[in-house]
């Protein structure tokens, strides 16, 4: 009987020791599945944030490019010939359109240096009202608005005023 004991506590032996095996080898299974789950969905996150980082600063450059559209458009309208009174007029108009655009898109500063200009032109060309004596005199008025205005586009283009790209546009 001793050796069938033996044997039936080996073979006992042999499979409760499959069983723990098997047993731990599923739990490890389960912690390498979950590990890698963890993985899985750190690497999902990492990518979607990518992925967002990427359509912000799109969005970031679209809206910048449309700003500088409608910057454009008011400069291109101050650059429009004013030799006659006609002119002047249709001048103004021009700068009046590229103003709309401009309060759309903003920022305030840039609005107000628009108008500064826009109220320069009027009173000295379409009114009459002015200070100016001299077409130079005039030309400078003008410029001085002209600046101010490209001053707050490029800052609120995040351009710095030595021609460099700032980080806060």
């Amino acid at each position: 009987m001793s050796e069938l004991m033996a044997a039936v506590i080996g073979g006992g032996a042999a499979v409760i020791g499959g069983m723990v095996t098997g047993w731990f080898s599923r739990d490890a299974g389960h912690r390498q599945a979950a590990a890698a789950e963890a993985a899985g969905t750190r690497q999902a996150e990492a990518l979607i944030a990518t992925v967002q980082a990427t359509l912000d600063e799109q969005r970031r450059v679209r809206r910048l490019d449309e700003r500088r559209r409608a910057y454009t458009a008011f400069l291109d309208a101050t650059k429009l010939p004013d030799g006659t009174a006609e002119s002047c007029r249709e001048k103004y108009a021009a700068m009046d359109a590229a103003l709309s655009w401009l309060h759309l898109e903003g920022p305030l500063e840039v609005v107000q240096a628009a108008g500064a200009y826009m109220g320069r032109y009027e009173a000295e060309l379409i009114t009459g009202v002015g200070q100016a004596t001299s077409a130079e005199e005039l030309e400078q008025l003008l410029w001085d608005r002209e600046r101010l205005f490209l001053r707050e586009a490029q800052r609120a283009l995040g351009i710095d005023l030595d021609g460099g790209q700032t980080s806060g546009a």
